[in-house]
């Protein structure tokens, strides 16, 4: 919810409004304590704090008491990578203007973060019924990060069937996805470079 996105002008096609809310959203990560959870979000609100974490279950039934058919897409992902990930020193900025950061530099906090933010995901799982169910105007469907970059346009199209964006028959296309990086492997880069292209098998053991 930060920067230049806005979910009722940029992010809006249509009748449809999308909100990429991350889990933590902000900069300015604490050693203290963890950033406050607000109920619901809208980018046409001042916002009140620098970093900050968004009730997924309460930020969708409300939009659903507004009329709207209210979809949380939860994407998980592998949870060492994440945290992992968070710490990394990165430039945020540009070649000519760098700036570099890390997303969470404190490791505690950044765990303590990453616990927090599963428990508001997995409360949505429970609170919210799946995307398929019929008459709900406020439901859930999980994506796992590994699982789209492994199978790619096929697992995609499950998605979206249960979504309902896509044919359920069989012989329904596979969707058009456009390139796809796999993010893990800048975290994993001595697997990649080694054992999975085949020049070194791991310790003790063969490819």
């Amino acid at each position: 919810p930060y920067g230049t996105w806005d979910a009722s002008m940029a992010a809006r096609r249509g009748g449809t409004e999308v909100h990429h809310l991350s889990l933590p959203s902000g900069g300015g990560c604490s050693n203290h304590s963890l950033p406050p959870t607000v109920p619901a979000f809208n980018a046409s609100q001042p916002l009140e704090f620098q970093r900050l974490m968004v009730n997924v279950t309460s930020h969708t039934l409300a939009y659903a008491a507004l009329g709207a058919r209210a979809v949380a897409i939860l994407v998980a992902r592998d949870p060492a990578i994440s945290l992992r990930s968070k710490q990394i020193v990165r430039n945020f900025g540009t070649a000519r203007h760098p700036r570099h950061s890390a997303h969470c530099m404190y490791a505690q906090m950044a765990a303590a973060e990453n616990r927090a933010a599963t428990r508001l995901l997995t409360d949505a799982t429970v609170a919210l019924p799946r995307a398929d169910a019929r008459g709900a105007r406020a439901v859930h469907t999980v994506v796992s990060y590994e699982a789209l970059m492994s199978f790619g346009a096929a697992y995609w199209k499950d998605v979206l069937e249960e979504l309902g964006l896509w044919p359920g028959e069989v012989a329904a296309p596979l969707p058009t996805l456009p390139f796809l990086k796999n993010a893990n492997e800048d975290y994993v880069r001595d697997v990649v470079d080694g054992v999975i292209d085949g020049r070194r098998a791991p310790e003790g053991g063969a490819v």
